[in-house]
């Protein structure tokens, strides 16, 4: 299977919503992810992904971050944003990308991601 990275690096085939056709599994990816940012203390996250999930199955649906239909959170995504602003396929790509806060802050929790855009994978 090709890999589908996202603007930031990440291996889209690792993301639940991406991966999951199942609407039942979807609204379950959504939970665990409203439960975590719940514990995290992030209410906004947690209000959106409960938004989410009252808007029903279509609000739940995700093509990966590069297509038209993007779910939620990601679609509020800075690094997406800002990659397609300059039309690049992702950061790596980026001659910015050393130093980026952007990148930084979402890299800390994905460290694989972070070594596809610094070309240390592929």
């Amino acid at each position: 299977m090709e890999t589908t990275r996202g603007c930031c690096g990440l291996d889209e085939r690792t993301c639940g919503l991406y991966c999951e056709k199942d609407p039942g599994k979807r609204r379950e990816v959504v939970r665990q992810w409203m439960d975590k940012a719940t514990k995290l203390g992030n209410t906004n996250e947690a209000e959106l992904f409960e938004q989410k999930l009252k808007e029903g199955d279509e609000a739940l649906e995700c093509d990966g971050c590069k297509s038209d239909c993007v779910f939620g959170l990601c679609a509020l995504c800075l690094v997406s944003a800002c990659s397609q602003e300059k039309q690049l396929e992702s950061c790596r790509e980026c001659l910015e990308k050393v130093g980026c806060e952007k990148l930084g802050a979402l890299h800390q929790n994905m460290p694989e991601a972070k070594r596809y855009i610094q070309g240390k994978i592929r």
